[in-house]
């Protein structure tokens, strides 16, 4: 089963992505996550709301796999090749942008959408430092 190719409703968001696989993985772990810079937080830790996370199991071979994500208030549903799984959802408003094309950041997660901390100069997709809120996708290779 495949995400479908647009999303249905308002509050639905939907990013494809092309993982290269690096030689020899044939495992990796897919987490997608709500971080945010929490006031209750000192320091340069962001907070994280983990909505989905798995094992896949790669076919052997592979040099690249798409990665299909779908969200909305209620759920998420992440597809990995040809495997589906779902997890619990995040409402996104208009105050976020979404990424027409993800790119890993600084430290290899890819951003999805971000909210700015200052509505009137948005930072640059994937500058999380400057922004309020973000979803992202972490793809980590396992030996």
């Amino acid at each position: 089963m495949m995400v479908p190719s647009r999303a249905f409703g308002p509050d639905e968001s939907k990013w494809s992505i092309s993982y290269p696989v690096p030689e020899g993985v044939k495992i990796v772990t897919v987490t997608l996550a709500y971080r945010y810079w929490d006031p209750k937080v000192d320091g340069d830790v962001a907070s994280k709301k983990v909505l989905l996370t798995e094992h896949v199991t790669l076919e052997g071979g592979q040099k690249s796999v798409p990665v299909q994500i779908l969200l909305n208030g209620g759920k998420a549903v992440v597809v990995v090749g040809k495997q589906l799984f779902k997890g619990r959802g995040r409402l996104l408003d208009e105050s976020f942008a979404r990424a027409k094309e993800p790119k890993t950041n600084y430290d290899g997660f890819y951003v999805l959408a971000q909210k700015p901390v200052d509505p009137k100069k948005p930072a640059a997709m994937g500058d999380v430092k400057n922004a309020a809120a973000w979803i992202e996708l972490g793809i980590s290779p396992q030996s």
